[in-house]
């Protein structure tokens, strides 16, 4: 699944440059999530694919976006 997949629909995205932001919000987002629950990758990975995770990550990454296009 892709950053993008999961993420829809959050905006139209016409523009590669809004990609490569969602791309950095997510990637932000979930390095937020690893810290506030102190998980290393190992364990990111083996929780990554829970529903309840990925909302987490979703609407972190989702407010990370919408700051920085604004």
């Amino acid at each position: 699944m892709t950053i993008i997949e999961v993420i829809k629909p959050l905006k139209q995205m016409s523009v590669l440059h809004h990609e490569s932001i969602l791309e950095e919000c997510w990637d932000e987002a979930v390095e937020q999530f690893m810290i506030a629950n102190k998980l290393d990758y190992e364990m990111f990975r083996q929780i990554e694919d829970h529903e309840g995770v990925m909302l987490a990550i979703e609407k972190s990454a989702r407010a990370l976006f919408e700051t920085r296009c604004i």
